[in-house]
């Protein structure tokens, strides 16, 4: 598939929508969070070596840059995220410091069925309810 829109509601009733296509001239991954007070927005473009996080007041109007440094995407892998979640992971393992993992098993346990779900509501053209897609997973 070239592109996917997948809307996801949470039990809190805030919701999120995941774009994801291809054919860009830019390569990378951008990320919007809009709030009642705020917006955050995160560029990620391994082509230009962009990794930055703006913040955008929407009280003062007020423009701040969080973090603006050069990607590092020598290794592959998500711009190098996959090494660093397992860095991580093996470092909490290694120092007994549990605090210290950027993921635990359950989340990534729930992301990965999360994205299943969204392939099943795509090939079944249908809303896919979590609670029984769990259910019906644990069985398995």
């Amino acid at each position: 598939m070239d592109h996917q829109i997948v809307m996801i509601e949470f039990e809190s009733g805030t919701t999120i929508y995941l774009i994801m296509h291809g054919f860009s001239e830019r390569e990378g991954r951008t990320i919007r969070i809009d709030g009642r007070k705020a917006t955050i927005k995160g560029q990620f473009y391994a082509h230009d070596d962009i990794e930055k996080i703006s913040l955008y007041n929407h009280l003062n109007g007020e423009k701040k840059i969080l973090h603006n440094h050069k990607m590092h995407c020598g290794e592959s892998g998500h711009g190098s995220g996959d090494s660093q979640l397992i860095n991580g992971f093996l470092y909490s393992i290694r120092e007994r410091k549990k605090h210290n993992a950027l993921i635990n098993a359950s989340e990534i346990l729930e992301s990965h069925l999360m994205a299943f779900a969204s392939e099943k509501s795509r090939l079944e053209n249908r809303v896919i309810e979590m609670n029984s897609f769990r259910n019906k997973a644990q069985k398995l």
